[in-house]
């Protein structure tokens, strides 16, 4: 019980859901809503937390699937952390999420960390200026278009 202490600074006294119904009803029911999640603060409960979050809001989307669509963007800073892995659910919310109404849109500072089947699929790049070579040749073999402008990336 001690480890899940973190989730009491979530817990509104008097109301039946918990947060992450809470999140989830805001995001899918109310056009416009934007829901800004400090993760640093949870300490080393964030990683169970945006797990549980993500895969509670892509389930809830494809029961969705067929009547609307969910209808709401994630951001990810440092997204390699999150989407090296498959068995991640945001690896598949990437490469499926479109389909039920999820965007992502994700930051990374080492674009070859990232799979190449998800580099692969986005669609729009802001590259500022990359420290490796490897990360140069990751976005080449993701889109061509980056060969024409590989030497000004370094």
């Amino acid at each position: 019980a001690k480890a899940f202490s973190f989730l009491r600074a979530f817990h509104a006294p008097g109301r039946e859901e918990n947060f992450i119904e809470t999140i989830a009803r805001d995001l899918l029911e109310e056009e416009g809503k934007v829901i800004v999640l400090d993760l640093p603060s949870l300490g080393d409960g964030a990683t169970f937390f945006v797990q549980r979050l993500m895969t509670f809001l892509f389930e809830r989307a494809i029961e969705l699937y067929g009547e609307r669509q969910a209808n709401f963007v994630v951001v990810l800073e440092e997204a390699h952390n999150v989407l090296g892995e498959e068995e991640s659910i945001f690896y598949r919310v990437a490469k499926e999420g479109r389909r039920y109404g999820i965007g992502m849109l994700y930051s990374t500072q080492s674009p070859a960390s990232i799979p190449m089947e998800i580099l692969s699929q986005t669609e729009n790049f802001l590259v500022k200026h990359l420290s490796s070579e490897e990360d140069v040749k990751a976005l080449k073999k993701a889109k061509a278009s980056f060969a024409f402008v590989a030497d000004f990336l370094l």
